[in-house]
């Protein structure tokens, strides 16, 4: 559907309002560091004929305009008539980093993922002659400069990763997505994930610990999961197997039971946030 009413801000003061057939993800810069909210504001009473149908920054995502009408974003008909425009908060000088750590990816991504199958639109990444050629994608403002004229900006700049918004609409894997195997800086991940959590701490430690679990145990309820099939094939007592599961998993809820009341005492005992980090993942990384 085109407007998406839980994010719907709008519409702008300036737009196009016939319905257009969409072929492009356009994505932009603001040039500034203005949240999302302000520049939706901003677009209801700016004089400039300038308009986008997304605003996005680190914490959320804002609808502006109807996906089916023009916005007024890129400089030519061309472009204003056949692109979604995604305004994401940043100036052209950010770097990769920061632009990976300030944008909601998640909701980005899956917005995008949305428009495209709402209107069609092959979610890959497009070069200029691909563009010129009519080929439906996702670009970028500069992109659609080369291509088209009638600009001369080149957000969102060189650092943008467009390859990491790919990877995310696609459903891949990203260089920031772990594999549950894969080997956990507990105490970092803490802080990176929870350090502005809202919620009690219970719930907090209560679903790292699970997250925790996942991580540094997989592999070896792997390797116990093919050791009791070859033992089934090989003719193995069916209620042995399932009765060594079921203690497994019983001893597996004490445990974790058990950590949660030895994080809570220390908590109650005037430990500190980082004391308390640091014996979790002193804990998990042990694989107790």
């Amino acid at each position: 559907m085109p407007v998406h009413q839980s994010i719907y801000d709008g519409p702008p003061r300036n737009y196009g309002g016939n319905k257009t057939v969409k072929k492009w993800i356009v994505i932009h810069n603001t040039s500034n560091d203005a949240p999302a909210v302000n520049e939706a504001s901003y677009a209801k009473r700016r004089t400039d004929s300038v308009s986008s149908h997304y605003y996005v920054d680190d914490d959320r995502i804002i609808q502006s305009l109807n996906t089916d009408y023009r916005a007024f974003h890129v400089g030519s008909s061309t472009g204003n008539s056949g692109g979604i425009s995604y305004e994401v908060t940043g100036t052209n000088g950010k770097s990769r980093a920061w632009w990976l750590s300030n944008v909601r990816w998640d909701l980005l991504s899956a917005q995008v993922r949305k428009d495209c199958a709402a209107h069609g639109i092959t979610p890959r990444l497009l070069s200029v002659q691909d563009i010129k050629d009519g080929k439906t994608g996702i670009m970028t403002h500069d992109q659609a400069r080369r291509a088209w004229g009638g600009t001369d900006h080149t957000d969102p700049g060189p650092n943008f990763p467009l390859d990491h918004l790919l990877a995310l609409v696609k459903g891949g894997e990203t260089e920031d997505d772990m594999a549950l195997s894969d080997k956990v800086d507990y105490t970092a991940w803490y802080r990176e994930k929870y350090g502005k959590a809202s919620g009690t701490v219970e719930d907090t430690l209560a679903g790292l610990i699970a997250y925790g679990r996942n991580a540094s145990d997989n592999s070896a309820r792997l390797v116990k999961l093919q050791e009791a099939v070859l033992a089934k094939v090989a003719g193995a007592d069916t209620k042995a197997i399932l009765d060594a599961v079921n203690k497994r998993a019983a001893e597996d809820a004490a445990r974790d039971a058990a950590l949660l009341a030895e994080l809570r005492g220390l908590a109650n005992g005037g430990a500190t946030a980082d004391q308390i980090v640091d014996k979790l993942a002193e804990r998990l990384g042990a694989g107790e």
